[in-house]
């Protein structure tokens, strides 16, 4: 019987921009806001209604 070899092959590293990220942001990829409650510790959460 024929011996099998592993191969392993080195990932390239890719670099990505945040405009080429979020281009492909589409309807069937997106997914809802997902609430998480009221903050539990010294966590410091954005609110976009204080900042506007």
């Amino acid at each position: 019987m024929a011996q099998k070899k592993a191969m392993s092959k080195q990932a390239k590293n890719k670099k990505y921009s945040l405009k080429k990220l979020v281009e492909g942001i589409n309807s069937r990829n997106i997914h809802k806001e997902i609430k998480t409650g009221k903050p539990v510790g010294k966590e410091v959460l954005y609110n976009s209604d204080y900042y506007d």
